[in-house]
């Protein structure tokens, strides 16, 4: 548990593509709950855009919560490489 809580890991939401949101309480949509759940086990989620940037090296979650649009082939290749 201790390499998941390292404060100098990252935890990242994908967003860009209409994604569920980690900040919306909708009971279908949202993921409030699934932070909630993380948040008491000590993990914190950040929204993360992958259009410029490669996935964190120190990433060591990464949700991709039901896009509603296609992920760009550049994108899913920097997903990959993670």
């Amino acid at each position: 548990m201790l390499d998941v809580t390292s404060p100098s890991r990252s935890r990242l939401f994908l967003i860009g593509h209409g994604e569920h949101a980690i900040e919306s309480g909708d009971e279908v949509t949202g993921y409030l709950k699934f932070a909630s759940v993380l948040r008491q086990n000590y993990i914190q989620a950040q929204p993360y855009r992958c259009r410029t940037n490669t996935v964190p090296g120190n990433c060591n979650l990464l949700v991709v919560a039901g896009p509603r649009t296609a992920i760009p082939e550049l994108e899913l290749g920097k997903i990959e490489q993670y």
